[in-house]
């Protein structure tokens, strides 16, 4: 329960078609005898194996999963200005639009992950700007701060404000 709140400086940052800097949160394992409870996600993205995960996806400016509601501000969308949103076909061919979120990361951003376990929400603060809530039905659970990037790439924690787990 509760809120927590990290802040994070990205020192460097780097592009690649295939490979992402995603930052977000993952769903702690619920043993809670195991000292070592966090899942270890090791060349992947951390979103692709666990159903309870939610990042932002800082080179791309989207969200995944996508959200299966609207998000709540207009200043998380780009406008008719900016770049349009990313289409994606499924199976069945149908086309989802998948909306624009926050700012690029480049190096110096600094990032607020913001979690409330109360309110079911997550949002990021993006140098300063509030970008409003981009996940509103967070599952109930624990949960740890998670980010995937490239080699070479690098991230600094600056703060954390919360509950700590025992």
């Amino acid at each position: 329960h509760g809120g927590h709140r990290w802040k994070l400086k990205i020192i460097r940052t780097t592009f690649h078609m295939l490979w992402n800097t995603m930052i977000g949160v993952l769903q702690m394992n619920k043993e809670k005898n195991d000292r070592d409870c966090k899942w270890k996600v090791r060349n992947t993205y951390f979103t692709e194996q666990h159903a309870h995960s939610y990042a932002f996806i800082g080179n791309c400016c989207t969200l995944e999963p996508n959200p299966s509601s609207d998000v709540k501000s207009d200043k998380n969308i780009k406008h008719d200005d900016e770049d349009d949103d990313d289409e994606d076909e499924d199976d069945n061919g149908d086309v989802h639009v998948q909306p624009k979120y926050g700012q690029l990361l480049t190096d110096g951003s600094i990032i607020d992950v913001i979690l409330d376990c109360d309110k079911h929400t997550l949002m990021y603060h993006i140098d300063g700007v509030k970008y409003g809530v981009a996940y509103d039905d967070i599952a109930h659970g624990r949960y740890c701060l998670a980010v995937t990037m490239r080699e070479g790439d690098q991230i600094q924690m600056l703060s954390y404000c919360g509950q700590q787990f025992s």
